[in-house]
């Protein structure tokens, strides 16, 4: 549209330009008394200014088409703009609160893998007890599926109306933290004595990722 209205204005200025080159023939012709070069002038004036209407006409529609492209697309980028704004303050409070479920199923575990240790025998099952201190704490690790489940859904709708006033890539590195926190609490791997310190420093990235969200 842009390239359009361009060529209509270019159009425009040749025109402008062809009629008061067929005036000054249509007067030359008019003060040496020549019938040629005045029915020249006048057929050229006629036909170029209808020419020249045309384009001028073409102009005005292709500017205001513009200006009304202009408009929806401002408009349609303040909408996307607020949905992402809504959508990034719901995934922020909803970080917040997974990020404390977790810690707290990750403290759990760790207490219970710790006293089941203490009060083992010699035929203590590491798969078992990290089975069993899971299911202690399963109502808390469906609770965490659900919540990342709606971080999800929040990041897509920001990733649909991203326009790049926001940082999404901020929100995608939180998401991709927490739910490694999740997966992790969900299903506890390598040896207890590891078991604090992954915890830990899965807990530092989603707190370290929420401080940048709220900066």
């Amino acid at each position: 549209m842009e390239i359009l209205l361009g060529l209509s204005s270019f159009v425009f200025v040749i025109s402008i330009l062809t009629i008061i080159g067929f005036f000054i023939t249509w007067l030359v012709g008019l003060i040496i008394k020549r019938r040629g070069p005045k029915t020249t002038g006048k057929l050229g004036m006629i036909f170029t200014s209808a020419f020249l209407l045309v384009s001028f006409v073409g102009a005005v529609v292709g500017t205001y088409n513009l200006d009304q492209q202009n408009e929806v697309k401002v408009n349609q980028t303040k909408t996307q703009n607020k949905n992402f704004k809504k959508a990034s303050a719901e995934f922020e409070n909803k970080f917040l609160e997974a990020g404390g479920n977790l810690e707290t199923i990750g403290t759990n575990e760790y207490k219970s893998w710790g006293d089941k240790i203490d009060n083992s025998d010699d035929d203590f099952d590491v798969d078992i007890a990290v089975a069993d201190i899971v299911s202690d704490n399963s109502s808390l690790i469906e609770q965490s599926y659900s919540d990342i489940s709606y971080l999800k859904s929040r990041l897509k709708t920001m990733s649909n109306n991203d326009t790049g006033k926001y940082n999404l890539k901020d929100y995608k590195t939180a998401y991709d933290r927490i739910a490694k926190f999740q997966d992790f609490v969900s299903y506890p791997t390598g040896s207890y004595d590891d078991f604090s310190d992954k915890v830990t420093m899965l807990d530092d990235n989603v707190s370290s990722s929420y401080h940048t969200l709220n900066k």
